[in-house]
């Protein structure tokens, strides 16, 4: 029953396989570089559903390797999945104290206030990228890795500014 069950499932791999080959999904993954809001909203949303960001960075790999969004739309579905990262700390709080239900907010609000500043910064950073793909000659799946790290690595830093900011007061 199991196995009959299961070979009617199909991976994401291969649902965005398909996806790729309708006209419609093809035509909007190519405006998304001029809706980056739309971007962020719908890696927040595939990351909530699916509940991994590393799965979502890696359909975006394929996606982007396949020339749908340019990296100007990829990069706000990337910021989206970061949102969501946190999404299991808002499900665990549900149940909790106030003190727990505080902290996944903070982690909420921290997260979706270094997108809005990452978005400020989408142009810049996406040149950057580009500038490096060329002149490392990245594939298009290390364009999107790299662009992936940086955001982290910036993340990072605006966290540690925070804490030391925070220790201060």
């Amino acid at each position: 029953m199991l196995e009959e069950f299961s070979s009617h499932l199909i991976s994401w791999g291969d649902a965005m396989g398909l996806l790729k080959t309708v006209p419609a999904f093809q035509d909007y993954l190519a405006t998304l570089g001029d809706k980056p809001i739309m971007g962020v909203l719908i890696g927040t949303g595939l990351t909530m559903l699916i509940q991994s960001s590393a799965a979502i960075i890696g359909i975006l790999q394929g996606l982007y390797a396949g020339h749908l969004p340019d990296l100007q739309g990829s990069t706000p579905i990337l910021l989206g999945s970061n949102i969501d990262t946190c999404i299991t700390a808002v499900i665990a709080a549900i149940g909790s104290n106030i003190a727990a239900k505080r902290v996944a907010g903070a982690q909420v609000l921290f997260n979706v206030v270094v997108t809005v500043l990452f978005m400020i910064l989408l142009v810049p950073f996406t040149s950057l990228m580009q500038w490096m793909e060329v002149h490392f000659k990245l594939t298009p799946a290390m364009t999107v890795a790299f662009a992936t790290q940086a955001f982290e690595a910036a993340f990072l830093f605006v966290e540690t500014c925070n804490e030391k900011y925070a220790d201060k007061t």
